[in-house]
């Protein structure tokens, strides 16, 4: 979700778990947070003390979007051929209340503007292993916090890495051939970026994501309609979301952000129209991408080429 604000630390060298060299900072015993410049975003609304975990709190409509988006992430994970076949055998062998408990076993993930760890927590949970980002220094930290707890209760360890990091940094920092990620989730962050920023974030995902990748996005649409709902009722009348947490200017549109991916070399596997219904706190899937959208995109062979 949020990309914004400042951070410092102590100096502490460490290989992260994908085997990727990267320079952190440790603020914590067992997790471990880095300084680096912020996202120029509109407001410090991110960085409000904001309870994260709480299914009913200020995030709450963020834990709702996990019900269709988790859902949309298997689904997308599971048409990739190089994938697929494993996946759906362990589907079929290790079904729980209907979702395979490590459908996504091994899948290494990079998320962007994780905020409080709200969707990186169900990847995990779900088998993957997460290298997730933010430059929001409360929403790590109690990213960190959260992770810890889960950690201390569970009976299998949760495989992320949270870091307080500008996408900027990180990919001159990981420039590598050996780190590379099969799934870069980018989900209620867009929004939140600068053209130019938007641009960093598909040239940034040419370099790190593997050959067979994809990069997962949802987002508000830009449309008038957009702007009624997600920032006239959602923030001011429904107040399901935090007021101020959103710019119209920001917003990209379906097509729009089509045309950025295909200077990429990205092309489009699947995306779905969504309407939030604060009402019943459910998503559902419409015909139109007029209001929210969610998009799979897959990286082109040749997308190392620059536009």
């Amino acid at each position: 979700m949020p990309i914004c604000i400042r951070i410092a630390s102590k100096s502490l060298h460490l290989r992260l778990s994908f085997h990727c060299n990267f320079q952190i900072m440790s603020l914590q015993s067992k997790q471990h947070i880095v300084k680096i410049r912020p996202f120029h975003t509109h407001n410090d609304v991110f960085e409000e003390d904001y309870s994260w975990s709480d299914p009913n709190g200020p995030m709450k409509v963020l834990h709702d979007y996990n019900k269709v988006r988790i859902p949309f992430i298997i689904k997308t994970q599971l048409t990739q051929p190089s994938y697929a076949k494993d996946a759906y055998l362990r589907y079929l062998k290790r079904r729980t209340n209907g979702v395979d408990s490590n459908v996504l076993q091994g899948l290494k993930v990079f998320e962007v503007g994780c905020g409080g760890g709200i969707l990186s927590e169900q990847l995990a949970m779900l088998g993957a292993k997460v290298l997730a980002i933010d430059s929001s220094k409360k929403a790590i930290s109690h990213a960190v916090k959260r992770l810890e707890q889960l950690n201390a209760t569970s009976h299998e360890r949760l495989n992320i890495t949270y870091v307080c990091s500008d996408l900027k940094l990180f990919s001159y920092s990981n420039d590598s051939e050996s780190c590379k990620f099969s799934m870069i989730v980018c989900s209620e962050v867009l929004e939140h970026m600068s053209m130019e920023e938007k641009l960093l974030f598909f040239s940034v995902s040419t370099k790190i994501l593997s050959d067979d990748g994809t990069i997962i996005i949802t987002t508000p649409s830009k449309s008038l309609y957009s702007l009624f709902a997600n920032i006239l009722l959602a923030e001011n009348v429904f107040q399901s979301v935090p007021k101020g947490t959103h710019c119209f200017s920001m917003f990209i549109s379906h097509r729009e952000l089509l045309d950025i991916a295909a200077k990429y070399r990205f092309q489009e596997l699947d995306s779905t129209g969504l309407l939030y219904i604060p009402f019943c706190r459910k998503f559902i899937p419409v015909g139109t991408k007029s209001q929210l959208y969610m998009t799979a995109l897959r990286k082109a062979k040749d997308s190392y080429l620059q536009p």
